[in-house]
């Protein structure tokens, strides 16, 4: 990816800082996602 290095998801990853746009076909999915918070918690436990 080409991204500037002034890009801000670096400084702002839940605010400007968005490198993707997705769009949502089955919106059941959206109960599977997982937040920041528990998905530290996720990694902290051995996923990923």
């Amino acid at each position: 990816m080409n991204i500037p290095k002034e890009f801000k998801y670096s400084k702002d990853p839940y605010g400007e800082g968005w490198i993707a746009k997705i769009e949502i076909i089955d919106s059941a999915e959206l109960a599977e996602l997982l937040d920041s918070e528990i998905y530290e918690q996720f990694v902290a436990e051995g996923g990923h």
